[in-house]
């Protein structure tokens, strides 16, 4: 079987992974990923003075190779073997787009739980995927 599982470094995050050995099968094949957005629609195009664009992407590529290697240690520990990826892009289409290059089997995501106006204003990742993937995805919601 082979898993698509994501991670963005939260609490949050590291619980759902944690999770994953009671769900998932110890031969799984696991991908895991995180991605990072541009620094570009984190300032709505604007040019941040004094911090190139260059060493933004670095530093927001170093923070999430971080969070993977946090996420399969995480994984390991529970007898999981997981190849890790970062990718910068919009996290929800990103996440689809890999499954769909990859052919995975499954696609494993958490979910924050938000509600009412966070929902309507940040949107939600889990919600997105769900919705336009054409994998099964499991939605990881944890109390």
């Amino acid at each position: 079987m082979k898993i698509l599982a994501t991670t963005d470094g939260s609490d949050f995050s590291q619980k759902v992974l944690a999770k994953l050995g009671t769900l998932l099968p110890r031969d799984a094949d696991i991908l895991l990923l995180s991605v990072f957005s541009s620094p570009l629609t984190l300032t709505y195009g604007a040019d941040p003075m004094g911090v190139s664009y260059e060493r933004m992407v670095e530093q927001f590529r170093e923070a999430a190779e971080s969070d993977c290697e946090q996420g399969r240690d995480i994984l390991a520990k529970q007898g999981f073997s997981a190849r890790t990826l970062t990718l910068m892009g919009e996290p929800a289409e990103t996440i689809i787009d890999l499954a769909q290059k990859e052919a995975v089997d499954l696609i494993v995501v958490g979910s924050h739980g938000k509600s009412g106006i966070q929902r309507f204003l940040l949107g939600s990742v889990s919600d997105r995927v769900v919705r336009h993937a054409d994998r099964s995805t499991l939605v990881v919601k944890l109390p």
